[in-house]
């Protein structure tokens, strides 16, 4: 059985996509997706058809 593992990367603004074979363990880069900002926290939709990725900002950073 193959499953897709996703991976919330903050610093660098992007979601890894990686294959991971069930079997073996072996997990096999797909894509990498640029959203920007820090990328955080990750939720799958109960179908598995959709990811949502929130785009977590400083609030120190907000103007007035």
């Amino acid at each position: 059985m193959v499953a897709a593992v996703y991976v919330s990367n903050a610093d660098s603004g992007d979601v890894s996509v990686l294959r991971l074979d069930a079997r073996t363990g072996e997990l096999t880069p797909v894509q990498q997706v640029v959203v920007g900002g820090t990328v955080m926290p990750l939720a799958l939709s109960p179908d598995a058809r959709r990811l949502y990725a929130e785009n977590h900002f400083d609030p120190g950073s907000m103007g007035p």
